[in-house]
């Protein structure tokens, strides 16, 4: 018989169990902050030494909605927080006012108000099988009668390798006038530490990231001076269990940890994979260093930024700079640190989320989805159209 195919109500289910077992990962490092009483329950067990599995603290779609509903309304009914709650000594103890994203129904209605767009290019163009005509169309028709689009992505390797992929993917030229990709800051990380040797984790097509910079290589913790990442050797089914031991070594020697994809999950086709990102959050549960240089992070917005300038011939002005994306903690996070106005792409990563009962972008939903990182978009729709 032949396999069912998942479905999107089973695509959202994994997503939904991917993030929170991220957030939970996240909670021992010190990365994230617990939300609820699940999440701060399951970091006082950890630091009383119990042994926890983690698995027992993810819960379903319905139920994870059912919760943050609740936590709002009780912030609403409750803003002074209770002495005897749980409060994290480096944040207050309930989140900041949910600002809504208004929701576009296409480019088109905002588009006269943009000269430069940042646009990130898996979960908004093309999902690694096939590309959007839809997303296509609307980046094209912005660079034939409004300013310029630069893609901005979190690929491991530099922009002029990936830009085959989208030749591939049929992304036509068109559509985009620059790229640049968070291998392309991680270049410049990674030409500061050599020659080495650097402990080289990830796919064998993720090779070219290290042409040219004179790097030494080594297979193991043991005879490295660092490490650099840009995801699981076989993304197809590793996860990021698979290292917990192969990296303690690492931590141990306090080994740095260049990171060269902060992107956790992706989606390929009907499947959610997991990226360089979700490596380096267990590295530093671990106790280990890592840095990152693509999104959300200054460098490759500084490289953007670049070929924004460069393609105007004049100095940005920031406030006509709309990025676009569809990664909360990636994409949306990094505007908000830059100061720049962000279209929140709603159904990349993270499916019927924001969809509301009527088919279209549910802002309230898609709030929810923003609060859960303390960030901001001033746009949201569920795909990018015109």
């Amino acid at each position: 018989m032949r396999p069912r195919r998942p479905c999107r109500r089973d695509r959202h289910r994994a997503w939904v169990c991917a993030i929170q077992r991220l957030r939970l990962e996240g909670l021992l490092t010190g990365t994230h902050t617990p939300r609820s009483d699940r999440e701060a329950m399951y970091l006082d067990l950890h630091r009383h030494g119990a042994r926890v599995d983690i698995e027992d603290f993810i819960v379903s779609p319905a139920l994870l909605l059912l919760e943050t509903t609740l936590r709002d309304l009780d912030a609403e009914a409750d803003p002074e927080p209770d002495n005897d709650s749980f409060t994290p000594a480096s944040e207050p103890a309930m989140p900041r006012p949910m600002t809504l994203p208004h929701a576009l129904n296409g480019l088109s209605e905002i588009a006269a108000d943009y000269d430069i767009l940042l646009c990130d290019v898996w979960g908004v163009i093309h999902n690694g099988r096939e590309s959007w005509p839809d997303a296509c169309a609307a980046l094209t028709r912005f660079n034939r009668d409004h300013g310029h689009v630069v893609l901005i992505s979190n690929s491991p390797r530099p922009a002029s390798d990936v830009v085959a992929q989208l030749d591939s993917l049929g992304v036509p030229r068109e559509s985009w006038r620059a790229f640049v990709t968070s291998g392309d800051a991680t270049r410049m990380e990674l030409a500061k530490r050599a020659p080495g040797p650097a402990w080289i984790i990830g796919p064998p097509r993720d090779g070219i990231l290290y042409e040219g910079l004179g790097l030494q290589t080594v297979d193991a913790a043991a005879d490295a001076a660092f490490l650099s990442v840009t995801g699981p050797n076989d993304d197809t089914v590793e996860t990021p269990e698979d290292y917990r031991e192969r990296l303690r070594p690492a931590v141990a020697r306090d080994l740095e940890m260049i990171c060269a994809n902060p992107d956790r999950v992706v989606q390929r086709g009907d499947q959610l994979i997991y990226c360089g990102g979700a490596l380096a959050d267990l590295y530093e549960s671990l106790g280990g260093r890592v840095t990152m240089a693509g999104k959300p992070f200054d460098p490759i917005y500084d490289l953007a930024l670049a070929e924004a300038e460069r393609l105007l011939g004049a100095p940005v002005d920031r406030s006509r700079v709309l990025c676009i994306g569809d990664g909360v903690i990636t994409d949306v996070l990094g505007a908000d640190r830059q100061g720049l106005d962000c279209l929140f792409i709603a159904q990349g990563i993270h499916g019927d989320t924001a969809r509301g009962a009527d088919g279209r972008i549910d802002p309230a939903r898609a709030g929810i989805l923003l609060q859960a990182e303390t960030t901001h978009a001033r746009y949201a729709a569920l795909d990018l159209v015109w």
